[in-house]
């Protein structure tokens, strides 16, 4: 099959099926590494718990230690009754509370208070061990705020983390009672050791962690990536693929000092987990591939091959002029049934072909007895014409001389006549009026359908056109006992438009009215039109009405509707059929709405004419 630019229908549909594999491995491969990557946080959050369970532990050894070393120091006589005041409390420091006596003990810090936060013994080993004996400014005070003072109960000891003299510390408070913790507290003992990285190195070293002191603003750069809390506040954030940070906020000064702790250790679920991943899916993409193979060259081999051999050979039909052409139907799937379904249709197709040949054939008798009744047609329309143009003038001028001598003998010109005799005359001269009429209107009928009609534009006062109309009509309108009542053509209304035609239109509007209204009156309004150089007249009447039926009857030609007084038709009945189409060739129209037993409206809308505006001169 031959393609002419584009891609083939096999292309296409290989293409597509290739990348539709590919999006869904990509968004497989998403989706799993997402899993993946949330599975890998879960595993280091439970990781990193676990270390600062261990180093939670440390911490509670170190605090056990220095709450010990609290406990002998606090529950001895000595200290209690030196306090109590029930023995020199000079002589009590001079030999017990000296860096000579403290050292050995293995504490940073030593220090007597009463409850009421005086200083009554200090001594503070710094870094690099100075000694102190003299506390800082505002160290009772600085102990109270953490708490110490609160307890005075002797069974009790309390531990915190705290900073002293800008160094953290890890305290414990015993109150100071007598030997066997029976007497009231007389104040507490506070043992401290400095919390630095020596101190932490020696915590962590059977637990095999590697913990370091660091700034707040370090703590700060590393980026959070989950949170939780044990203890303390951690912040666990990975490095790079192969270390994993958790910071640890032990303390938090009113000052606003704090320390923080960052903990080190290697990402190993993390690597495991990659190396997996990466395993996997190099596998799978390998299984991709190979299955991707087999799905295109299946859809090629039992789906593409077959369908395009099918377009072939439709195709190979569409070219070939034999209707009886078929295509091979091959195997039971969806492809042989669209093959049959094609053949049925070729066969319609060709059943249709044969009907139209016969069709063609007759319409060819048809077409040529069509021409030959055209031709007749077109005589029979020329002998019409030629019979009115002498209908034309053959009866005319009897018809009018007939109606010229009867009027004489009625103006007694040729003598005085009996009463029969002008009876008898004036039917002649009423009957020749009327054939005289009807041949005029037939006339003008046929030049209208014929085409032969001209229109003549010219510029007018329709007001004056309606009085003139009326003033041919009054007689009529008198004898009946009518008035003819006439709204807005006192007013100048200009209207570009054929005069002889509208004067007809006008006569047999404002004629029909008198004529089928036996009592009442009769009303002619005129108002301009919607577009400059056009007008509306109304002409209503208070006659017999039209029924709904006969409302567009009254315009088919040779159609009369039964006078109110005789009960028989009157007219030719080809007044308003005429006034119709000398409306539409003017570019208006006639309505009517009528109520039987009420009244009729006809109103005549007419628009300006294209042409010269010349004015009409009386």
């Amino acid at each position: 099959m031959k393609h002419e630019g584009g891609m083939s229908l096999r292309t296409k549909v290989l293409l597509i099926s290739a990348l539709g594999l590919i999006v869904a491995c990509i968004a497989l491969f998403a989706v799993v590494g997402a899993l993946t990557a949330r599975n890998i946080g879960e595993l280091e959050d439970a990781a990193v718990a676990d270390k600062v369970r261990l180093f939670a532990g440390a911490l509670s050894v170190a605090g056990q230690d220095v709450a010990s070393t609290a406990e002998a120091w606090g529950g001895w006589g000595s200290p209690y009754d030196a306090i109590a005041g029930n023995t020199d409390l000079e002589e009590f420091l001079d030999t017990a509370v000296t860096p000579a006596t403290v050292e050995p003990i293995g504490v940073d810090l030593l220090a007597y208070l009463r409850y009421d936060g005086s200083v009554v013994g200090y001594v503070h080993f710094g870094e690099n061990r100075p000694v102190s004996i003299l506390p800082p400014a505002g160290f009772g005070a600085r102990i109270n705020r953490l708490g110490l003072l609160a307890n005075r109960d002797p069974l009790v000891r309390t531990r915190v983390i705290a900073f002293v003299n800008g160094e953290a510390m890890v305290l414990a408070a015993q109150p100071v009672t007598n030997d066997d913790f029976t007497a009231e507290p007389v104040g507490i003992v506070v043992v401290g050791r400095r919390l630095d990285q020596t101190e932490i190195d020696r915590l962590t070293q059977r637990q095999g962690l590697s913990v370091t002191l660091v700034a707040d603003r370090e703590i700060a750069t590393m980026k959070q990536e989950r949170s939780f809390e044990l203890g303390t506040i951690v912040h666990a954030s990975a490095v790079d693929g192969d270390t994993l940070l958790t910071s640890m906020s032990l303390i938090t000064a009113s000052d606003g000092q704090t320390m923080s702790l960052v903990m080190s250790q290697p990402r190993d679920v993390y690597a495991l987990a990659r190396r997996a991943f990466l395993l996997t899916a190099g596998a799978f993409s390998l299984m991709v591939i190979a299955t991707l193979g087999v799905i295109l060259f299946a859809v090629n081999r039992v789906v593409l091959s077959p369908l395009l051999k099918l377009a072939g050979d439709a195709e190979h039909i569409a070219d070939d002029p034999d209707p009886s052409a078929r295509l091979a139907v091959v195997g039971s799937d969806e492809l042989s049934a669209l093959a049959t379904s094609v053949n049925h249709m070729l066969a319609s197709l060709e059943s249709t072909h044969s009907r139209l040949e016969v069709s063609h054939a007759r319409n060819q008798e048809y077409a040529a007895k069509l021409e030959e009744s055209v031709s007749e047609l077109e005589e029979a329309n020329l002998a019409k014409s030629r019979f009115l143009a002498n209908m034309s003038h053959e009866l005319r001028t009897p018809l009018n001389s007939i109606i010229g001598f009867s009027g004489i003998i009625l103006q007694g010109l040729t003598g005085p006549i009996n009463s029969e005799q002008q009876h008898q005359v004036t039917m002649i001269n009423s009957s020749g009026r009327h054939l005289l009429s009807l041949i005029n209107d037939i006339l003008d009928l046929s030049k209208v359908e014929s085409g032969k009609e001209d229109v003549v534009p010219e510029l007018f006062d329709m007001g004056a056109a309606i009085c003139e109309v009326v003033e041919c009509l009054q007689t009529q309108a008198e004898v009946k006992g009518l008035g003819v009542h006439l709204i807005g053509v006192e007013t100048m209304t200009p209207v570009n438009s054929d005069l002889r035609k509208v004067h007809q239109i006008l006569m047999n509007l404002i004629g029909n009215a008198i004529k089928f209204t036996e009592s009442g009156r009769v009303e002619v309004a005129l108002r301009p039109g919607d577009t400059p150089g056009g007008a509306v007249v109304e002409v209503s009447d208070t006659g017999m009405g039209i029924t709904g039926v006969d409302q567009e009857r009254v315009f088919e030609a040779f159609s009369q509707l039964e006078a109110p007084h005789t009960g028989k038709p009157q007219g030719t009945g080809l007044g308003l059929s005429i006034s119709r189409e000398y409306a539409h060739l003017l570019g208006g129209e006639i309505l009517v709405e009528s109520r039987q037993g009420v009244g009729s409206t006809f109103t005549l809308v007419l628009p300006s004419l294209p042409g010269p505006q010349r004015a009409h001169q009386k």
